[in-house]
């Protein structure tokens, strides 16, 4: 298309949507304000036709200068929101889906999914390579990530989930497989650096996990089980250091690392059960690396 014919299709584009907001009782005028005519009327009907036909072409148009580098994707993309958001609003929600498909508008199908028809997910993630990060990137803006966890247990759910471990473990329990679930908590638990507590809890439910899948004779991670008794003496050696009796009483703050726990506990010891949990919690440390205040004791 000419640029010329691009200009007059996206002006009759502006007036029919401009005539919907002004001849017809939709919801588009009448979150405008404006209207007289009863919904679904000929007049409504026939400018609804008009907008998507005039819509369409005129972003075909705006496709052949992209593909030329002539329109940047930003400006082609916000075109393509503008089309499929009127014909939303004026509710043919039907024909905003068949635009986003036919230009391959993820974050506008991911949109109008959430909004409409959460049963099409499926069948995107099957048909759009990227779909999945698009669409978590628009429940995470919405503050809307659960709803991942409430679809059905399908390959194409979990694809979804993969890039997202702090969601994906929740869905491995609920489709009982648990030594995934294990492993993953276990990694998102070496990877927490904020709150001891927080690392604390993903590795006890990493336990039960990989206790639901083994038999009773079976050893249980050493990982996992080493992880939760670093963090009992770092509570002992947080203890001294904050001057409290109790676990409870504590500051919650990052997990230290072994080297950090031995020497807190050897640097604020008391008693010679300190200095025991001090050279217990050597085994966690590499040799070469082992706090001078205890190899000296």
């Amino acid at each position: 298309l000419q640029d010329p014919v691009r200009a007059t299709l996206r002006k009759q584009f502006e007036k029919s949507v401009q005539l919907l907001h002004d001849g017809a009782d939709s919801y588009l005028h009448r979150a405008f304000g404006l209207g007289v005519h009863p919904p679904g009327s000929e007049r409504e009907s026939q400018l609804l036709v008009q907008i998507a036909f005039v819509g369409q072409n005129w972003l075909m148009g705006l496709q052949h200068e992209l593909n030329n580098d002539a329109l940047s994707e930003d400006e082609f993309s916000k075109a393509c929101s503008l089309v499929i958001a009127v014909l939303e609003a004026a509710g043919r929600v039907d024909w905003a889906f068949l635009l986003g498909e036919q230009f391959e508008r993820l974050p506008d199908l991911a949109r109008l999914c959430d909004a409409h028809d959460r049963d099409r997910v499926s069948e995107y993630l099957a048909r759009y390579p990227g779909f999945n990060s698009v669409l978590m990137g628009h429940y995470l803006k919405e503050n809307k990530p659960a709803l991942v966890l409430e679809m059905p247990a399908e390959a194409a759910v979990q694809q979804l989930l993969d890039p997202y471990a702090q969601l994906a473990w929740v869905k491995d329990l609920e489709l009982q497989r648990y030594a995934e679930a294990s492993r993953v908590l276990g990694q998102l638990a070496a990877a927490e650096t904020h709150s001891v507590r927080s690392q604390r809890t993903l590795l006890s439910i990493a336990l039960l996990s990989a206790a639901s899948c083994i038999g009773p004779a079976d050893p249980l991670p050493d990982t996992i089980q080493g992880g939760l008794e670093l963090i009992e003496y770092q509570d002992e050696a947080m203890k001294l250091q904050q001057n409290v009796t109790s676990a409870d009483q504590l500051t919650d703050g990052p997990p230290l690392g072994p080297a950090a726990v031995v020497r807190t506990l050897a640097d604020y010891a008391h008693t010679v059960a300190h200095f025991r949990d001090a050279l217990e919690a050597c085994r966690f440390v590499p040799p070469q690396n082992v706090p001078e205040c205890v190899v000296h004791v």
